[in-house]
C-alpha cells in the first residue's frame, strides 16, 4: 500500500555496514623485530645467511606496513651485539637499531645498506657477544612500547634466531627469561618466534623457547611452527604474523532462549584500493586537512548536527524528524546474531551471494565458556553437513539481514602454519524482494558432440587457483613507482608482471588441437562472427509512414486519434503536413 511517504534518504546513516572501516578497533599496531646478532647467525652465503634473511623480512614488514597501514609502528632491536651504546635503557649487548616509529623511506634505505653490504662490514658494525640476557632483550622491547606516546591496539614482538638454546649453561638466565615472558603476556604484549633452521640441524623448541613462547589465545594455531631454512618459507610465515587480527565487532550469538555466547566478527577478505592522493600546501608541502561546515543560507549561521532535521511530505504536510527519532525508526532488534534453524548445505546456491561475507570466531570476554560451546556447534555442523540460518544485525541502527552460517574446519600446512581458521562464514542472503526472475525463452541446446569437445577443452586447461598467486597489477605498479621515488632509485619499473593475462603460448601448447576441434564442432564453415543479423521486416506500417492532407489531420485531432500514436509518429505527421503546406504556397506564388 502506498502511504504517500517518500522514505528515500531518511535514516540512511543507520545501515552502512558496507563501510567496514567503521567496525575496526581504533588504534594502531606496534611491532618490534627482535633479531639475534650472535656469531651463528652470520654463517653461510647471503642466500642462506640467517641474519640477512631476518633483515629482508624486516624490510618486507616495513614495505607492507607503508602500503597497508602507514600509521602503524615498527622498531628493530638486535641482541648478542658487542656494541651497547645504542641502548637508552642501559642493557649490555643489546642494540636498538631502529626506534619504534612509523615506517618510512629512511628506515628502508638503512636496511638496504645492510642487506646489500658484505657480511664482514655488518660484523664490524655490530660485533658479536654471547654475554646477553634474553630477559633484558625482552625488557628493552617492553620499555620501547611503554616509552611510545602513540596509543596502540596491539603490541607484538617477533623474535628471529637460529639458536634453540641461548642460555644452555645458565639456569638463572633461563628462569629470568621465562618470568619476563610471563610479564609481557600479562600486559598484553604478544611474543612470537620466527625460528631459522641451521643446515643439517633441527631447531628444538623444547630446549628453551617452548617455556617463553605462548600459543595464541584465540586458537589460531595449537602447534609450534617448524623452523625455516629458506627465505620464501620465512617470508610466508611473516605474512601470516604481520597482520593484526582486529575485530570488526563483538556480538552475542543467541542459540536458544537463555543460551547466548560471545563472538567476534572479522573480515577475511576486503578489496584493496589505490590510496587517495593527499592535498598539500604548495609552498611547504605540508599536508592539508579538509573540514566541512554547514551554513544557513539566509543568515550564514553555522549549523551543528543537532540543528539539522530531515522531513517527508505526507498529505500536504511536512513531517519533521530529529536525529533521535531517525534512530528509533531504524531500531527493530538489538544488535547480534540469532539462530533461526538449520538447513542442509546443498540448498545453498551460488546466486544467493549478495555481498562480501564476514567471519565469526568465539570470545570468552563477554561469556565464559563461549569457545567450548562454539567448538561443539562447529564440529556437529561439519559432521552433519548443515548450515545455520540466522538473523544478523551488525550494530545499533543497522537493518536486519538474513545470513547463512557456513562452518569451516581448521587446515594446517606442512610447516605447522594455519592455512584456514576454524569458525563460521556469515554469507549475506537475499530477501524475497531482492530476487530477480529472468525468463529466457527458447534457449539454445548443445548437441552431445559439442558437449564432449567442450569437456575435453575444460579438462585440458584446468589449473590450481589460489588468490595468493594473483597480485593486482594496478596496485603493484603504483607502489613500485612510489618506492622508486621514495628510495631515490634510478628507473621506474614499467614491466610489472600481470598474472591476470592468459598465457596464450601455454594454451596453444597444451590444447591447440582440442581448441580447433571445438571451434569446428560449434561454428560452421560459413560462420562469420562480425556479421550483423538482418532485421525482421515490419508487419505493418506506422502512422508516420502514411501521407495525410490537412483536412485528414484536423479530423484525426478532432477524433482524438493522436492519443493512440507515439509521440515521434505525431511529430513526423505534423512535420510532413507543414512541409506539404509550404510547398503548395510556393507553387501558388510561382
Amino acid at each position: 500500500m502506498d502511504d504517500g511517504l517518500d522514505w528515500s534518504g531518511i535514516g540512511d546513516d543507520g545501515d552502512n555496514e558496507d563501510d567496514e572501516q567503521q567496525y575496526e578497533v581504533s588504534g594502531k599496531d606496534a611491532i618490534i623485530l627482535l633479531i639475534d646478532c650472535s656469531k651463528d647467525m652470520f654463517h653461510g652465503p647471503d642466500e642462506t645467511n640467517a641474519f640477512k634473511l631476518s633483515l629482508k623480512c624486516a624490510k618486507s614488514v616495513m614495505s607492507n606496513k607503508i602500503m597497508s597501514s602507514p600509521k602503524d609502528l615498527v622498531g628493530i632491536v638486535l641482541f648478542g651485539t658487542e656494541d651497547s651504546d645504542k641502548n637508552a635503557f642501559g642493557f649490555n649487548n643489546i642494540t636498538i637499531f631502529q626506534e619504534l616509529a612509523q615506517p618510512g623511506a629512511e628506515k628502508i634505505i638503512e636496511l638496504d645498506k645492510l642487506i646489500n653490504g658484505s657480511i664482514s662490514e655488518v660484523e664490524d658494525k655490530f660485533g658479536h657477544s654471547l654475554d646477553f640476557a634474553m630477559s633484558e632483550a625482552l625488557w628493552t622491547c617492553s620499555s620501547m612500547f611503554s616509552k611510545s606516546d602513540v596509543k596502540v591496539a596491539s603490541k607484538r614482538i617477533l623474535l628471529f634466531t637460529n639458536n634453540d638454546d641461548p642460555h644452555a649453561a645458565d639456569v638463572q638466565l633461563c628462569t629470568q627469561a621465562q618470568r619476563k615472558a610471563m610479564d609481557l603476556s600479562d600486559v598484553g604484549i604478544y611474543l612470537d618466534l620466527m625460528p631459522i633452521q641451521k643446515p643439517n640441524e633441527k631447531f628444538d623448541m623444547h630446549k628453551f623457547y617452548k617455556t617463553i613462547i605462548q600459543l595464541p589465545e584465540d586458537g589460531s594455531c595449537d602447534q609450534y611452527p617448524d623452523a625455516s631454512e629458506k627465505f620464501e618459507d620465512l617470508l610466508e610465515r611473516m605474512k601470516s604474523k604481520n597482520h593484526a587480527k582486529r575485530r570488526m565487532n563483538s556480538l552475542m550469538l543467541t542459540l536458544a532462549d537463555g543460551l547466548k555466547i560471545g563472538i567476534g566478527v572479522y573480515a577475511l577478505v576486503r578489496a584493496t584500493a589505490t590510496p587517495f592522493a593527499s592535498k598539500v600546501y604548495s609552498r611547504t608541502n605540508e599536508e592539508l586537512k579538509s573540514m566541512r561546515k554547514t551554513f544557513l543560507s539566509t543568515t550564514g549561521e553555522v549549523l551543528f548536527p543537532s540543528d539539522i532535521k530531515k522531513s517527508v511530505e505526507y498529505s500536504g504536510k511536512t513531517v519533521m524528524f530529529n536525529q533521535d527519532e531517525l534512530k528509533e525508526i531504524n531500531h527493530i532488534y538489538e544488535p547480534g546474531l540469532v539462530l533461526l534453524g538449520f538447513k542442509p548445505r546443498k540448498y545453498l546456491k551460488t546466486h544467493h551471494f549478495v555481498k562480501a561475507s564476514h567471519f565469526i570466531y568465539p570470545s570468552d570476554d563477554e561469556v565464559s565458556g563461549s569457545r567450548s560451546v562454539f567448538a561443539a556447534l562447529l564440529t556437529k555442523c561439519i559432521e552433519k553437513k548443515v548450515i545455520g540460518i540466522c538473523r544478523y544485525i551488525a550494530r545499533a541502527n543497522s537493518l536486519p539481514r538474513m545470513v547463512a552460517m557456513i562452518p569451516q574446519d581448521e587446515e594446517i600446512d606442512g610447516n605447522n602454519l594455519q592455512r584456514t581458521p576454524p569458525g563460521f562464514h556469515l554469507l549475506i542472503l537475499p530477501f524475497a524482494d531482492d530476487l530477480r526472475h529472468l525468463g529466457f525463452n527458447n534457449p539454445v541446446r548443445a548437441i552431445p558432440d559439442q558437449i564432449d569437445k567442450a569437456s575435453k577443452l575444460v579438462g585440458k586447461l584446468r589449473f590450481k587457483y589460489h588468490p595468493d598467486g594473483f597480485e593486482n597489477p594496478v596496485l603493484q605498479t603504483h607502489w613500485r613507482n612510489v618506492e622508486v621515488l621514495a628510495l631515490e632509485k634510478d628507473n621506474f619499473d614499467d614491466d610489472v608482471p600481470d598474472y591476470a593475462k592468459p598465457d596464450n603460448e601455454m594454451i596453444k601448447r597444451k590444447a591447440k588441437s582440442i581448441i580447433d576441434d571445438f571451434k569446428k564442432t560449434v561454428f560452421p564453415d560459413d560462420y562469420e562472427p562480425n556479421s550483423k543479423q538482418p532485421k525482421k521486416a515490419t508487419a505493418r506500417k506506422t502512422a508516420a509512414q502514411t501521407d495525410y492532407d490537412d483536412t485528414e489531420i484536423r479530423q484525426m485531432a478532432t477524433d482524438g486519434k493522436f492519443k493512440q500514436t507515439d509521440r515521434c509518429d505525431t511529430e513526423t505527421i505534423l512535420l510532413k503536413c507543414e512541409n506539404q503546406s509550404n510547398w503548395e504556397e510556393k507553387r501558388r506564388a510561382d
